[in-house]
């Protein structure tokens, strides 16, 4: 594919978003992970309980908190409204023990709804998911001399053997870096090896920590109880589905959906990929996802809902440990407001 094939379709992309949020009654899906302390995160994926509750109080103040199946029939969700305050739906990925116990009451303060997607292959568990756990050992607890032993994890892959950069700080930035990715396109049996081998080079075992953990099915039915919150499919095993055949993906997908339900005595209407990019899912998956009759399918792909959003393809603006007039601004950006 030529360089113009390329760019063209994605810059058209890029002014399609621009011109959706700007001339349309937008929606902005906000995606948060993790609501706890933040000794080190090089993920981004963490918010503190101080900045979330902030966070909650802008939207409640400041725009309008929806639940996101009110964006399930979209022809419906865009028609007319006398409410001039832009629509804001909040949601969760992968189902961490601290949505429950941090980012519930500040949601239950200000009544803000949200919806958690939860991977059902970790509940009931003390495992970690493998990048929190790789970010652990390699910005913390590998050595420093044996830090370029890494490479040797990958042989010939994307990690280079030498970082010019002396400083361990950024040796270990870059090699977590170009691990993740590498990571995030394995398959199960691929990861516990080189998981293993990231341990062997601590000197510990799997990492167990209480801060990391998910949900306990009895903390999940108890946040399922609010009515604040709506529960959908986040895959069992965090798998990346566009490296997976259909019918694993249909699998991973079905038996997420039917455990929640069984378990919950919901109907789980809503689906989140597994990192989310648009390279974390296919064609494949937008078939299977009617064939299980989700109604809507979110990404980690950056944009706002329009009257124009396929309903499979639904974006997301990731939010960081943002302070509250860092949020603000955010949000008036994604808006294409300020």
């Amino acid at each position: 594919m030529s360089l113009m094939k390329r760019v063209v379709p994605r810059a058209l992309g890029a002014a399609r978003t621009l011109m959706d949020s700007a001339l349309s009654d937008s929606v902005v899906v906000l995606n948060y992970h993790r609501v706890n302390a933040i000794p080190s995160c090089a993920s981004n994926l963490t918010v503190t309980a101080e900045n979330f509750r902030e966070h909650m109080r802008v939207l409640r103040e400041r725009y309008e908190p929806i639940r996101l199946d009110s964006l399930s029939d979209l022809e419906q969700a865009f028609r007319a409204r006398a409410n001039g305050k832009k629509r804001v739906a909040v949601t969760f990925d992968d189902g961490y023990a601290d949505t429950f116990n941090k980012a519930l009451p500040a949601l239950d303060e200000f009544q803000v709804p949200a919806t958690v997607f939860v991977t059902t292959g970790n509940l009931d568990g003390s495992r970690e998911f493998w990048w929190d756990e790789v970010e652990e050992l390699v910005m913390e607890r590998i050595p420093d001399d044996k830090l370029d032993s890494i490479f040797g994890l990958v042989g010939d892959g994307p990690i280079e053997p030498k970082v010019t950069v002396p400083a361990c700080a950024k040796r270990r930035s870059t090699y977590y870096a170009q691990l993740t990715p590498l990571l995030k396109y394995s398959t199960e049996k691929e990861i516990q090896l080189i998981m293993a081998k990231l341990r062997k080079l601590a000197g510990c075992g799997a990492l167990e920590r209480d801060t990391h953990r998910s949900m306990t099915v009895e903390e999940l039915k108890r946040l399922a109880a609010n009515p604040l919150i709506e529960i959908g499919a986040h895959t069992v095993n965090h798998l990346c589905l566009s490296t997976l055949e259909r019918h694993r993906q249909h699998e991973e997908l079905r038996s997420s959906k039917e455990f929640l339900e069984r378990t919950l005595g919901i109907k789980v209407t809503s689906v989140a990929y597994p990192f989310g990019d648009e390279s974390a899912y296919n064609r494949d998956t937008l078939a299977v996802d009617q064939e299980l009759d989700f109604s809507l399918g979110l990404t980690t792909r950056p944009g706002v809902v329009s009257p124009r959003t396929r309903k499979y393809e639904v974006p997301r603006m990731f939010v960081k440990n943002w302070t509250v007039d860092e949020f603000d601004r955010s949000l008036k950006k994604f808006f294409w407001i300020g």
